[in-house]
């Protein structure tokens, strides 16, 4: 499968409950988005299921943005 960000925001979209205009790259989980370390792993969760990957907890934990997580699962379909 091929990383399609779109698709993506579209899962981070649905899952964040936030307009796409708040759902950058550069958007930090904690304050941008207002989303806790929760969060955070139930949308790396949506994604796993979306794109068939298996994120790392270190990973995961390391991410500070909403950039660095989708990297993660781009890096994961290569």
């Amino acid at each position: 499968m091929k990383f399609d960000l779109e698709k993506a925001l579209d899962v981070c979209e649905a899952e964040f409950l936030l307009p796409r205009e708040r759902l950058t790259l550069s958007a930090r989980f904690w304050p941008d988005l207002e989303k806790d370390s929760y969060d955070r792993m139930y949308l790396s969760i949506a994604l796993e299921e979306a794109f068939g990957v298996e994120i790392d907890d270190k990973d995961l934990i390391a991410c500070e943005t909403l950039g660095q997580l989708l990297y993660l699962v781009e890096y994961q379909l290569k």
